[in-house]
This record gives structure tokens, C-alpha cells and sequence, in this order.
């Protein structure tokens, strides 16, 4: 990448593409080695749902109510909004849309929230193969941007 380049790291849903290589060739074609475009295995809320021991906590539930294989899920921001209306009434009424709202205005601030305070990574990429796959590739990103400031650029 050397000097003049910045790092990006793009992040998307799988949503309804039948898999990650077809959506990445469709919507990137060959990536430049300073670009990580990664895609969560349905959505990003498989992600937030993968550190279970974090959402129950977050939500007020116990660990038995959070899905074991998130990203298996359908739709996993479904699920978290399903999870979310027998939460505590901040929590609910934040991330519980109304009407015909697809997200409640809350719902980003609160799940900002939950990502900088209470999850974990660490433990997500245990249940969360697409976010584990993204993280290696982000650390070793990070080691090839240490090993370039190492030897000059």
C-alpha cells in the first residue's frame, strides 16, 4: 500500500445474495490490497447476536434466549428487534420501530453503545464464522501496515 495510501475497511449485509464472493465480484470486482471489503452473514445484527453472554446481558435476558448460530438466522436484525420487545423499557422502546419505521431513531445510538461498552470480538468470532473471517483479515491488515512503517514504507 506504502506511504500515500489510507487502510479502508468497507462493511455490508449479505442480506438476500446468495453468498459472499458473488456480492463482493458484484459489487467491488478485483479489490486493491488497502481496500478490506468484508460482508456480515446476513447482517450485521448476526454480529451483535454472536457475543451472546454481551446481549443478554445488554438486553436483560438470560443466555438461553439469545440464537446459538446467529448467522444462520434469516434475519437477524428481526430477531434482535423480536428480542428487544421484552427488554427493559429503555432498551425496548429504543430499538423497537413504530409504525411502519423499519428502526426506531434509537436504535443506532444504543447499539453503538453496546459495541464501544459491552462487546466482545473475542467472543463473537466463536459463533460468528463471517466476522471471524473479517477479523483475521483485519489483523493481518494491521500487520502488514506495522511491517510497511517498519521498513520505511
Amino acid at each position: 500500500m506504502g506511504l500515500h495510501g489510507m487502510p479502508v475497511l468497507m462493511i455490508t449485509d449479505l442480506d438476500r445474495s446468495p453468498c459472499p464472493p458473488a456480492l463482493i465480484a458484484d459489487r467491488l470486482g478485483a479489490p486493491s490490497s488497502g481496500f478490506l471489503f468484508r460482508v456480515c452473514v446476513r447482517e450485521v445484527e448476526a454480529w451483535l447476536l454472536a457475543d451472546r453472554p454481551a446481549i443478554a446481558a445488554f438486553l436483560k435476558f438470560s443466555l438461553s434466549s439469545v440464537p446459538i448460530q446467529p448467522e444462520q438466522l434469516d434475519d437477524p436484525k428481526a430477531e434482535l428487534i423480536r428480542l428487544a420487545k421484552y427488554a427493559p423499557r429503555a432498551i425496548r422502546t429504543g430499538l423497537t420501530p413504530v409504525g411502519s419505521a423499519t428502526i426506531d431513531p434509537e436504535y443506532n445510538t444504543l447499539l453503538t453503545t453496546f459495541i464501544s461498552d459491552t462487546r466482545s470480538p473475542k467472543v463473537a468470532v466463536l459463533t460468528a464464522p463471517s466476522l471471524a473471517r473479517a477479523y483475521q483479515r483485519l489483523r493481518a491488515l494491521a500487520a502488514n501496515l506495522r511491517k510497511e512503517g517498519e521498513d520505511g514504507g
